[in-house]
């Protein structure tokens, strides 16, 4: 779980950060806020875009929509600059996958689909899992679409 996240410090009365980009280069960054538990939600914001290219205010609705098709998945992109192996059959697989977990979770789990990825838990996905398993068993299927609901950029889900 990779929790590293600058500190916020003051300014005057703004909150302001410190971050080290792709390059190396060293920024100070306002957060324009004057709360520090605002300061730092902006912070991990900021941090997981500019980690994954995907900004995490945004719904698991519209995420699995990206990865819905193989054109607008983040890691394709992400492979054509980067030039990584990431094949377009497998971008289709993923996009497969992608329809039918937002299928599912369309029946089972509403309110889940519509939450900002920033607010998502680690019992919420125990929750899309065990609703993964319920319907499909455990069998290949069910390891892909778990796989797909955790593709998510935000540090408290990635899994080791």
């Amino acid at each position: 779980m990779n929790t590293n996240l600058p500190t916020p410090y003051l300014l005057g009365k703004i909150f302001h950060f410190r971050y080290t980009d792709s390059s190396g280069k060293r920024h100070r960054q306002s957060t324009g806020m004057i709360r520090k538990s605002d300061a730092q939600r902006y912070i991990r914001e900021f941090m997981d875009k500019l980690r994954s290219g995907i900004d995490s205010s945004i719904t698991v609705r519209e995420i699995l929509s990206l990865y819905k098709d193989p054109q607008t998945n983040p890691k394709w992109k992400q492979s054509q600059v980067t030039m990584e192996h990431y094949s377009d059959r497998y971008a289709s697989h993923v996009a497969r996958n992608a329809k039918d977990l937002e299928i599912l979770l369309e029946g089972s789990m509403k309110k889940f689909l519509n939450k900002p990825l920033y607010s998502v838990n680690r019992l919420e996905i125990k929750n899309v899992a065990n609703a993964i398993v319920k319907k499909y068993g455990a069998c290949n299927k069910s390891a892909k679409l778990y796989k797909c609901s955790t593709f998510c950029p935000h540090p408290q889900l990635d899994f080791p």
